[in-house]
C-alpha cells in the first residue's frame, strides 16, 4: 500500500504543478498520461516472479534430520509462487490460467503476496474462486504476507498466513501430522540410535530432565550459554526484540536440539526462547558435555557429528529460502 500511496501522491503533485505553472488543461493531461503509463507498467510486470516447492523451500522451524529429510522426500506437493505489484482485472486472469496449469501437480499452494501492493475487486473475486476450486479437488490454497488491510477483503474460508515461513511451517506439520504435543521417546534420538546400551546409559547419567509450561522463558538474549536442549515433547519458539515487541523468528519441534551453538562456543544466548506450551526436555550442560567429550569420546563425538548435520541442513534451507527471495 505504501508504494501505491507514493504514486498517487506523485501523480497528485504532478497535476497540481501543472495547473499552477501552465494550464489547468495541461495539468489534468498530465494526470490522464502518467496514469496510462503506470496502467501499462503494472501490465507489463509479470505477476508471478519465483516458483518453489517444499521439497526445496523449508521453513525456520527446527526440525530432527530425519523429518527434515521426510519434508525434502515429500514436500514437492507444495507448489510456492511469489507475486509481485498489483493483482488486478489486467493479469488475473494469466495467474489464474498459470494456477490451473500448475495445480495437478500439487496438494498445497501458497501465494507468497508480500510483494503485492494492491488488490481490486476483480482480484479479489479472482483469490476466492481459486480458494473454493482448489477446495472442492482436495486441494488447499494458502495467502501469505499479505498487509492487514488487503486481507480484509478476502474471504473468510481463505487460509492465510501472516508470512511465508508461518504458510510452510503450517504445511510442514500437517505433512508430518506433528502437532504442539508431539512426543519423542529419550532413546528416539537420532545420535543415540548408533549406540549401544551402555553407552545409552552414560548419556542419561549426564543430563536432567526439564519440563516447562506455555510461556515458560527457557533462556533470555544475553544469558550464559552453559548448555543445550534436546525437545523431546511440545515446541520453543525462538525470538528477538524489535521495535513493534517480541518477534517470533523461528521455531524448534520435537527431537531438534535448541542453544545447541552455546554448547560449542560458550557465547551468551543469542535470542530468547520461550515454551509454546507444555514443554519436555533434556538438558546437557555445558561441563557435563566436556566430560563426556573426555570419559565417552565416542558421545561426545556423536553428539557433535548429529549437531553438525541439523546445522548443514538448516544453512541449506537458509539459502534455498534466500535465493527464492531474491528472485525476480
Amino acid at each position: 500500500l505504501r508504494g501505491r500511496a507514493l504514486r498517487d501522491l506523485s501523480i497528485l503533485l504532478a497535476v497540481m504543478l501543472g495547473i499552477l505553472l501552465v494550464h489547468p488543461t495541461m495539468g489534468v493531461l498530465i494526470g490522464v498520461v502518467l496514469s496510462c503509463l503506470l496502467f501499462i507498467t503494472d501490465m507489463a510486470r509479470p505477476m508471478i516472479v519465483a516458483r518453489g516447492t517444499g521439497a526445496t523451500l523449508l521453513s525456520r522451524r527446527g526440525r530432527s534430520a530425519h523429518d527434515m529429510d521426510l519434508l525434502r522426500q515429500y514436500g514437492g506437493r507444495t507448489l510456492v509462487l511469489r507475486l509481485q505489484g498489483v493483482l488486478f482485472f489486467g493479469n488475473g486472469d494469466d495467474l489464474d490460467t498459470e494456477l490451473r496449469r500448475l495445480e495437478p501437480q500439487f496438494d498445497t499452494v501458497i501465494l507468497d503476496m508480500r510483494r503485492v501492493s494492491d488488490i481490486d475487486a476483480t482480484g479479489n473475486k479472482l483469490l476466492n474462486d481459486m480458494s473454493n476450486r482448489l477446495a472442492k479437488n482436495g486441494r488447499s490454497l494458502c495467502i501469505a504476507g499479505l498487509t492487514p488491510e488487503l486481507a480484509l477483503f478476502l474471504g473468510q474460508a481463505i487460509q492465510t498466513a501472516p508470512d511465508l515461513d508461518a504458510a510452510l511451517e503450517r504445511f510442514e506439520e500437517k505433512s508430518l501430522g506433528e502437532g504442539v504435543n508431539s512426543t519423542l521417546a529419550q532413546d528416539d534420538l537420532e545420535f543415540l540410535a548408533t549406540l549401544p546400551a551402555d553407552r545409552r546409559e552414560v548419556f542419561a547419567r549426564a543430563i536432567e530432565h526439564r519440563d516447562y509450561a506455555a510461556g515458560d522463558v527457557l533462556c533470555r538474549l544475553g544469558d550464559p550459554g552453559d548448555g543445550m536442549w534436546i525437545v523431546l515433547t511440545g515446541s520453543i519458539s525462538v525470538r528477538v526484540q524489535s521495535t513493534s515487541g517480541a518477534l517470533r523468528v523461528a521455531g524448534i519441534a520435537s527431537g531438534a536440539p535448541a542453544g545447541e551453538l552455546a554448547l560449542l562456543e560458550g557465547s551468551p544466548r543469542s535470542a530468547d526462547l520461550v515454551a509454546d506450551g507444555a514443554l519436555q526436555t533434556l538438558y546437557l550442560s555445558t561441563s557435563a558435555f566436556e566430560t563426556l567429550s573426555h570419559d565417552a569420546p565416542d558421545i561426545g563425538q556423536a553428539i557433535i557429528t548429529w549437531i553438525a548435520v541439523i546445522t548443514a541442513q538448516r544453512l541449506r534451507s537458509s539459502s534455498e529460502a534466500l535465493r527464492f527471495a531474491a528472485s525476480e
